[in-house]
C-alpha cells in the first residue's frame, strides 16, 4: 500500500504522470496548458501546497473532469487531508465511475479515516441498482438509447418494404422497444446523479450526529473526518443524514461538503 511501502508510491507516481499527460493535452486545446504544467511540475517538486493552487485555479473552469479531481485528491492525500482527499476521489469517480486508479486511492485514503464507523452493507437489491447505475455514465447511456431509437427506425423501414418476408419482426421491435425505453430511463438516472450524488464528506473532526436541528441538539454519535453521508434534507445550517452504520440525524453544514 501507499502507506506502508515504496513500490505503491511508484505506481501511483506512474499513474499520476499518464494522467497528467492525458488531460493536460485535453486542457492545453482550452487554453490552460500552462497551468496545468506548473501545477504538474510542483506535484512532482512534492510542493503540493502550491500543486493544489493551480489545479484549483482550474477546477473553476472545470468542475466536473474527473482527472483534475483525481489530481486534487492526490496532492491532499500526500498533506494527510483525509477528508479532502476522499472528497475529490468521490467526485472523480461520480464523474467517471470506471477510473479504476481513483477508486483504489479512494481505498488507500479510507483506510487512514481514524476510528471509522463500522458499515451496514445495503440490502442486495438495493446494492444490485447501485451497480447497475454505476455500469456506464450518462453518456454511453444516451449512445445506448440512440442505437435503440436508430433500431426501432430501421425495423419499422423493413416491415414496411419486407411486410410478410420479414419473420419475426414483433419480437425484434418488443425487444428494442424495451431496449429503449429502459437505456432513456437510465440515462436520465446517471443525469440525474451527476447532477446531485446525494451523498456528503465530512471534512472536520469536530462533526457530530444530533438528534435536532439545532446546535444544542442531544449528539448521538462521533463523525470522523472523511465519512461519506447519504445527505436526505436540509434545514437551515443542517443537513439530515444518514451514516455508514445506519444511523441518522442532523449533522451542520458547515462541517461537510458535498460530493
Amino acid at each position: 500500500m501507499l502507506v506502508n511501502g515504496k513500490r505503491v508510491n511508484t505506481r501511483i507516481s506512474l499513474i499520476l504522470f499518464f494522467l497528467f499527460l492525458g488531460t493536460g493535452i485535453a486542457l492545453a486545446n482550452k487554453g490552460n496548458n500552462e497551468l496545468w504544467h506548473k501545477a504538474n511540475v510542483l506535484y512532482t517538486q512534492k510542493q503540493y501546497d502550491s500543486a493544489l493552487f493551480y489545479y484549483n485555479r482550474l477546477l473553476q473552469s472545470y468542475p466536473e473532469n474527473p482527472v483534475l479531481h483525481y489530481n486534487i485528491g492526490n496532492a491532499h492525500y500526500r498533506l494527510n487531508h483525509v477528508g479532502l482527499a476522499i472528497l475529490h476521489f468521490e467526485k472523480s469517480l461520480r464523474f467517471d465511475p470506471d477510473n479504476k486508479q481513483a477508486r483504489d486511492n479512494l481505498s488507500l485514503a479510507n483506510a487512514r479515516i481514524q476510528n471509522p464507523l463500522p458499515v451496514i452493507p445495503p440490502i442486495f437489491f438495493v446494492r444490485w441498482w447501485e451497480q447497475l447505475v454505476q455500469t456506464f455514465n450518462t453518456s454511453t447511456w444516451a449512445w445506448i438509447t440512440f442505437l435503440s431509437f436508430a433500431g426501432i427506425l430501421v425495423l419499422i423501414y423493413y416491415r414496411q418494404t419486407l411486410k410478410d418476408r420479414f419473420t419475426n419482426s414483433g419480437r425484434w421491435m418488443a425487444a428494442v422497444l424495451v431496449a429503449f425505453f429502459l437505456s432513456a430511463g437510465m440515462t436520465w438516472i446517471t443525469y440525474m446523479d451527476a447532477s446531485d450524488s446525494g451523498k456528503a464528506v465530512v471534512l472536520d473532526a469536530a462533526a457530530t450526529l444530533i438528534e435536532t436541528p439545532q446546535s444544542a441538539g442531544k449528539v448521538m454519535n462521533n463523525i470522523p473526518e472523511g465519512t461519506v453521508l447519504e445527505v436526505y434534507a436540509r434545514q437551515g445550517n443542517f443537513l439530515n443524514v444518514k451514516l455508514p452504520n445506519g444511523r441518522t440525524g442532523w449533522v451542520q453544514n458547515d462541517l461537510v461538503a458535498p460530493v
